[in-house]
C-alpha cells in the first residue's frame, strides 16, 4: 500500500485584541478618575499601538489587566471588568501562557467570565482535545450545538462564533472524529452569507478549505467514495467553486502561460499552494476511486505548488527589501544569513510536494515514471534525515514508498526496514516525536538499510505502515511477526484518542525478530490511533487484515489453521456488515474489500489465469464493482479474446 504526504493544516485562528471594547465601555463614564481608570487609560494607549510580535506590550498589557481586575482600590464596572478580562486572556494567548488561561478560567468560580473562546483555544494548544470539546460543547444550548453540527445553513454568520468552530472542527480532527470534522466545514463554508460584514474573507475560506482537505486525506479508506452505480462520489468540497477554479486553472496542466500577467495570477497562487497541495494530495489518496486523468490534474497542481512554494525565497529575498531603504546601509552578513534561511524554508516547504509527486508518478506507472519517483524518494531521503524530527512525517512517507518500488529487487528483509516503525503517538498527540531518535535514521545491524520511526502519523498512515509491515513479514514466512502487526492493525482500528492525560509510549510495534523480546501493546494507551471514520470502513480494514492472516497460513502450511476458512469468514463478515447498513453511502469501502477477497480467492482457484475463469471470476463482484467502468473494459477485453463479440459489444 502506498502513502501520501498528510496534507498540510493551518494553525488554529489568531485571537485578535481590539481596543474599540474598552474604549466604549468607559466613554461615558464621567466619575472622577480613580486607580483604576488610570490604568485603563494606560491600558487603552497600549491597545492603540501594535502588539503583533510585541512581547514587552503583551507583558506591560498582561500587568495592567491583572492589576484592574484582581488590584483595584475600587471595583471597575463589570462591563469594564468583563472587557478587561478577556483583554487579559488574548494576551496571555499571545504570550503563550495557555495554562494560565485555564487556570484563570477554573478559579472563576461565580461564573461571572464568559470567554469560552478564549479558553478553548488554549485547550486546544495545550493538546486538551477532551476538555476542549466539553467546553465548546457545553458552552452553548442544545439548540446550538445541533444547528452547528445537524442542521444544513443554520450556523451563525457572527465572526467569533465562527472562529469558536474552527476550533471545534480542528479538535474533532485532533480526537480522530473526521466524519464529524468534515461536517462542520462544510457548515462553516457554506452557511457564511457573503454581503454580511463580518463574511469570511478570500484568506479564511481558502484556510478552511484547506483544513477541510487535510481532514479527508487523514482518514481515507480505499472505496469508500464507491457508490451503488458503479461511479464514484462527488464530495461536497470537490463541488466549492474555489475548488473549481483552481482545477481548471492548474490542474489541466495550464497555469503557465496565465501566471505573471501584471502579476495577478502569480501572486494568487503563492497565496494558494497549500490549498492546491491538499486538493492534489486527496486526489492521489482517493485515486482508486478516479480516473487516470484526474491523477495528472493532481499532478500539474502540484507542480504549480511547488514553483509557487520555491517562490518564497524570491518574494522575500533581503535583497529587494533593501531597494527601498533610504539609507542604503546594509549588513552583506545578515542578508547572506537571511537568503540561508528562506531557501531552507523554501526548500522544507517543497518537500511534501515532491514526495506527492513522486506519489503520482508511481501512479501513473511507465518505467521513466518509476524512475524519477525513486530518484525524488532517495534525494529526499538524504535531505530529511539531516533535518532529525523537522520533517519526521516525510521521511517515513518517502522511506515506506521507497520499499514499494524496492520491492522484488531488494531483499524482503531490506525493503521491511524501509517500512516505517509506528508507535502509540499520533496526529493527535505529538506531531513531533522527541525520542532521542525523532525523524533519523537509526543504523540496522541486519544490512545497509535503515529503520525509520513513523512520526506525528495520521490514522490513515498508520493502517498503511502495520499492513505493509504485516505482508512483508507475511512474505518471509515471519508468522510471529506477521501476527503482531496484525494484532496492532486490528487494535488499532478501534482506537482514535487516548485521552488527554495519556501516557502514550513512544517506542515502536511489530519490530520484533529473531532474538528480540516481543514488542506488543499492554494497554490501550500502547496502541497507536488509527479508527477508520465509520464502522463499516472499521469492518472492511478487519477484513483485510483476515485476509492477510489467511495468507500467511496458507504460505506456513499451519495446520492448526485453514487459509480457506479463515478468508470465507471474511468475506462473510463483509456481507453482514453491509446488510447492518441503513445509509448506502457507507457501503463502498466493503463492496470494494470484498471484490479484493474475491479476486485473491479466484486467483488462487486458478493459477493459470485462463479467459473463462477470470470472466466468472468479474461476474461474481459485487454488482456495484461490476458497473465501475473498469471492470466493464476489462470484462469487454476478456469476452473479445475469447470470440464472444456480442458480450463484448454488450
Amino acid at each position: 500500500k502506498r502513502q501520501a504526504a498528510s496534507g498540510k493544516r493551518q494553525a488554529a485562528p489568531l485571537l485578535i485584541i481590539h481596543a474599540a471594547t474598552i474604549k466604549k465601555m468607559t466613554a461615558s463614564n464621567d466619575e472622577a478618575v480613580t486607580t483604576w481608570q488610570e490604568s485603563i487609560a494606560e491600558l487603552q494607549s497600549l491597545l492603540d499601538a501594535s502588539l503583533e510580535d510585541n512581547r514587552d506590550a503583551n507583558l506591560q498589557l498582561s500587568s495592567l489587566c491583572s492589576t484592574i481586575i484582581f488590584n483595584s482600590d475600587e471595583s471597575p464596572p463589570e462591563s469594564v471588568l468583563t472587557a478587561v478580562r478577556t483583554i487579559y486572556l488574548r494576551v496571555l494567548l499571545n504570550l503563550g501562557e495557555y495554562s494560565k488561561v485555564v487556570e484563570f478560567h477554573s478559579k472563576d468560580n461565580d461564573g461571572s467570565t464568559n470567554n469560552t473562546l478564549e479558553v478553548a483555544y488554549a485547550l486546544y494548544r495545550l493538546r486538551k482535545y477532551d476538555a476542549c470539546r466539553k467546553l465548546i460543547v457545553a458552552s452553548i444550548s442544545n439548540a446550538d450545538a445541533t444547528n452547528i453540527v445537524d442542521e444544513e445553513g443554520s450556523s451563525s454568520n457572527n465572526a467569533t462564533d465562527r472562529v469558536l468552530m474552527h476550533i471545534h472542527a480542528q479538535t474533532l480532527y485532533r480526537l480522530g472524529e473526521t466524519n464529524e470534522a468534515d461536517q462542520l466545514y462544510s457548515k462553516i463554508l457554506n452557511s457564511t452569507n457573503s454581503e454580511e460584514d463580518n463574511a469570511m474573507d478570500a484568506d479564511e475560506r481558502e484556510d478552511t478549505l484547506s483544513n477541510a482537505l487535510a481532514n479527508r486525506i487523514a482518514n481515507y479508506t480505499p472505496g469508500s467514495m464507491l457508490q451503488q452505480d458503479g461511479t464514484s462520489m462527488v464530495s461536497w468540497l470537490e463541488e466549492d467553486e474555489s475548488i473549481r477554479q483552481l482545477i481548471e486553472s492548474y490542474g489541466e496542466g495550464g497555469g503557465g502561460e496565465e501566471v505573471g500577467d501584471e502579476g495577478g495570477e502569480e501572486e494568487e497562487m503563492l497565496q494558494n499552494y497549500d490549498l492546491a497541495y491538499n486538493l492534489a494530495t486527496y486526489m492521489l489518496v482517493s485515486s482508486d476511486a478516479r480516473s487516470q486523468s484526474q491523477v495528472v490534474q493532481a499532478k500539474s497542481l502540484l507542480e504549480q505548488a511547488e514553483k509557487s512554494a520555491l517562490t518564497i525565497l524570491e518574494s522575500s529575498s533581503p535583497a529587494e527589501e533593501e531597494e527601498d531603504d533610504e539609507d542604503g546601509d546594509t549588513d552583506p552578513a545578515n542578508d547572506e544569513e537571511e537568503k540561508q534561511k528562506m531557501q531552507l524554508l523554501a526548500e522544507r516547504e517543497a518537500g511534501p510536494i515532491r514526495a506527492n509527486l513522486a506519489l503520482a508518478n508511481v501512479l501513473l506507472g511507465g518505467e521513466d515514471n518509476e524512475m524519477d519517483a525513486l530518484r525524488t524518494y532517495l534525494t529526499l531521503l538524504t535531505k530529511t534525515a539531516k533535518s532529525g524530527t523537522e520533517q519526521g512525517n516525510l521521511l517515513a512517507t518517502s522511506s515506506n514508498n521507497l520499499a514499494l518500488l524496492r520491492d522484488g529487487k531488494e531483499s524482503v528483509f531490506d525493503v521491511l526496514k524501509r517500512i516505517p516503525i509506528t508507535s502509540s503517538l499520533s496526529v493527535s498527540e505529538n506531531g513531533v516525536s522527541d525520542s532521542k531518535n525523532g525523524g533519523k535514521k537509526k543504523k540496522d545491524k541486519g544490512g545497509g538499510v535503515s529503520i525509520v520511526p513513523l512520526v506525528g502519523a495520521t490514522p490513515q498512515q498508520v493502517r498503511t505502515a502495520l499492513f505493509n509491515r504485516a505482508l512483508l513479514f507475511a512474505k518471509m514466512g515471519n508468522a510471529t511477526g506477521c501476527m503482531e502487526a496484525l494484532d496492532v492493525l486490528r487494535a488499532s482500528l478501534l482506537v482514535s484518542y487516548h485521552g488527554d492525560d495519556s501516557k502514550a509510549s513512544r517506542s515502536g510495534f511489530a519490530t520484533s525478530g529473531k532474538g528480540k523480546k516481543k514488542k506488543t501493546p499492554t494497554s490501550s494507551d500502547d496502541v497507536p490511533t488509527a479508527r477508520p471514520s465509520s464502522d463499516a470502513e472499521i469492518a472492511a480494514w478487519k477484513a483485510q487484515a483476515d485476509w492477510l492472516e489467511s495468507e500467511l497460513v496458507r504460505i506456513s502450511e499451519s495446520k492448526d489453521k485453514n487459509s480457506d476458512d479463515i478468508l470465507q469468514d471474511a468475506i462473510a463478515s463483509l456481507d453482514k456488515a453491509t446488510d447492518a447498513i441503513t445509509n448506502g453511502e457507507e457501503s463502498g469501502a466493503l463492496l470494494h474489500t470484498k471484490s479484493q477477497l474475491l479476486l485473491h480467492k479466484a486467483a488462487l482457484a486458478n493459477p493459470e489465469l485462463n479467459a473463462d475463469g477470470i470472466i466468472g471470476s468479474l461476474e461474481s463482484l459485487p454488482l456495484p464493482v461490476q458497473s465501475c467502468p473498469g471492470t466493464k473494459v476489462t470484462l469487454a477485453s476478456l469476452y473479445g479474446s475469447s470470440n464472444n463479440d456480442e458480450k463484448a459489444e454488450q
